[in-house]
């Protein structure tokens, strides 16, 4: 199981919140602003509740007590005080921490996600808005986990949405030039057993 510095960095991530600028993350009077995150780990899951304390460190309240958490740049972070060089990024219902060791850490689907309420926790969903530079698979594709299947741009940056497990590719609904917008399904995925 993922040991308690990667599980407060994955809360973090699946927060959404911001992690660079001060301003980014806005303001809220007399209370400092918090999301409420659940993680599923070894199909249990934990809820957390995720502080911005001051801005640019978190604060993550858990079953385990309390842990701050600061990003200090795009592959270390600051836990506790130690630094802790993993990368960690969402794709779709996944956060993956990658470090000394790479841990997948799921996220529950949220109703009204797919079409009919259910959706694959696997699919690729655009992370934010933005257009579409580049689609890397086609229907059909048998792709590997961490396999780059579209690649988007926002905020003046190049984005790679990778592929969370092996999978097969069995929709792409997007085409280069497309403007998407945030959690629009991008890629359909069947996990390959």
């Amino acid at each position: 199981a993922p040991d308690r510095s990667a599980l407060a960095i994955a809360a973090v991530v699946a927060a959404g919140l911001p992690v660079g600028n001060d301003w980014d993350l806005g303001f809220t009077l007399w209370q400092p602003l918090s999301r409420q995150v659940v993680l599923i780990v070894d199909g249990v899951e934990r809820q957390s509740s995720v502080s911005v304390t001051p801005p640019g460190t978190f604060t993550v309240l858990d079953s385990g007590g309390s842990t701050r958490v600061r990003a200090v740049s795009n592959d270390c972070w600051d836990v506790d005080g130690s630094l802790v060089d993993v990368t960690a990024f969402r794709t779709g219902d996944l956060v993956r921490v990658h470090g000394d060791h790479d841990w997948q850490i799921d996220l529950p689907v949220r109703a009204g996600q797919g079409g009919d309420g259910c959706a694959n926790p696997g699919d690729v969903r655009a992370p934010m808005a933005g257009r579409i530079a580049a689609v890397r698979v086609q229907p059909g594709s048998r792709v590997g986990a961490g396999a780059c299947l579209v690649t988007m741009e926002a905020m003046k940056m190049e984005h790679s949405l990778e592929a969370a497990r092996d999978s097969m590719v069995s929709n792409v609904l997007c085409v280069v030039g497309k403007q998407v917008q945030e959690g629009e399904l991008l890629v359909e995925l069947d996990p390959i057993q």
